[in-house]
């Protein structure tokens, strides 16, 4: 995006190339939710988003990628002896629950998870669901239910 270029474009009443017309809708209505909120209301919605999600990671033996993870998604390591990018084509084609894989020496290894945007804490506690049922379908052992009940106490105890 070149600023400069816009503005001597629209001297002319015109445009140098067709407007992303749906990010600037996108982004009148984040910053509307900014004002209509306030930043604080967001940063601790993700930071209890990352938190539940992390515990209930914990919960069931996984460990986590990032030593210091941020609040934006959380990176989680795949468990020995489970193929991590079958374990993320089931979470999508079986479960419905879309999340990243790792990308270049990290493909297979980690998955990564979002908390920005339009989620929730339901949304979380869905992902643990599916989460669980992935692994054990892949063979994984852990007791069921454990990450789900820890991804909701932890977002309801306020997390951090």
């Amino acid at each position: 995006f070149d600023l400069l270029k816009a503005r001597k474009s629209l001297q002319d009443g015109n445009t140098p190339w067709t407007p992303a017309i749906t990010l600037l809708v996108g982004l009148r209505e984040s910053l509307s939710m900014i004002l209509n909120k306030g930043l604080e209301y967001f940063w601790d919605k993700y930071a209890r988003l990352a938190f539940s999600t992390r515990e209930g990671a914990k919960a069931i033996g996984l460990e986590l990628f990032a030593k210091t993870p941020s609040n934006a998604l959380t990176s989680i390591k795949v468990p020995e002896g489970i193929d991590g990018q079958a374990f993320v084509d089931l979470l999508r084609t079986r479960y419905g629950v879309t999340v990243a894989g790792g990308q270049a020496h990290l493909k297979g290894k980690i998955f990564r998870v979002g908390h920005m945007g339009y989620y929730d804490h339901l949304d979380m506690v869905a992902f643990a669901s599916a989460m669980e049922m992935a692994l054990r379908d892949l063979g994984w052992k852990f007791e069921l239910g454990k990450a789900v009940s820890t991804v909701q106490v932890a977002y309801m105890n306020g997390g951090i």
